[in-house]
């Protein structure tokens, strides 16, 4: 990876987590659309509580964190590192898997 790759992929990084850490702190506690007209039509008179309303970062929150702002960018950090790690893993086993094949047809060809 070039110096300039990294440093645009590092860039990229701190403003995900920059903005995931503050904005969410500003995000709508009203409900969305879909939540609202449930609610407005009595759509929602069934609902049960979901299974995982007990999970660590449940409603965008972490758990044991009292202050609310902190909790929710603190939730918000953690799914920009989540998602990232993916990515990389993923972008990781492609170029893998694209070496391995060229080797292989590198193998075929030798043989040949």
């Amino acid at each position: 990876m070039s110096r300039a790759t990294f440093r645009f992929l590092a860039v990229g990084v701190a403003v995900a987590l920059l903005l995931a850490f503050g904005v969410s702190q500003k995000a709508n506690s009203n409900p969305d659309g879909l939540e609202k007209v449930a609610s407005t039509h009595a759509l929602d008179a069934g609902e049960k509580p979901h299974a995982m309303r007990d999970a660590p970062m449940a409603g965008y929150t972490m758990q044991g964190v009292d202050s609310p702002g902190l909790s929710t960018g603190m939730s918000g950090v953690v799914g920009v590192v989540i998602t990232f790690g993916l990515a990389v893993g993923a972008g990781w086993v492609a170029t893998r898997r694209r070496a391995s094949r060229a080797v292989a047809r590198e193998d075929t060809r030798v043989g040949a």
